[in-house]
């Protein structure tokens, strides 16, 4: 008996490599979701019992002037707002440089493309991030 809801995170090291795509699009449409390719991310949708869901995969731009306009101009508007969100993938950018990075690398331009992009694009959708709800809490500091 198939699961009610089977989940598939694949991390293939980007999807430049014509080979990669193909088995990855085939794979997708031999289930039973639709896919919806969009460039940078990736948006699939499916219907577990009455509600209706969209798992999306983001690879945001590398390139830090290019990452708010992404995330306002690309991503958000695709976002559909009849539907439950599950959004994850590589955003390239973070919030906060005192919580959101580890080890001894700069936090130099990661924050760009978050405030005036990512930012306002949870405020749209009224997303949440997670693992910091989960662990830092409303202040958004440990503790």
């Amino acid at each position: 008996m198939r699961p009610p809801l089977a989940l598939l995170s694949l991390n293939v090291n980007g999807l430049r490599d014509a080979k990669k795509r193909i088995a990855l699009f085939s794979a997708l449409r031999g289930g039973h979701w639709d896919v919806d390719p969009h460039g940078p991310f990736l948006m699939v949708d499916f219907r577990l019992g009455d509600s209706a869901f969209t798992v999306v995969s983001v690879y945001a731009p590398v390139e830090p002037p290019l990452r708010a306009a992404f995330f306002r101009d690309q991503l958000g508007p695709n976002l559909p707002a009849d539907r439950l969100l599950l959004i994850g993938g590589d955003f390239n950018c973070i919030q906060d440089p005192v919580w959101d990075q580890q080890g001894a690398h700069s936090a130099a331009g990661r924050t760009v493309g978050y405030a005036g992009g990512l930012a306002e694009v949870q405020a749209q959708h009224a997303l949440a991030d997670v693992w910091r709800e989960l662990n830092l809490g409303a202040s958004g500091r440990l503790g």
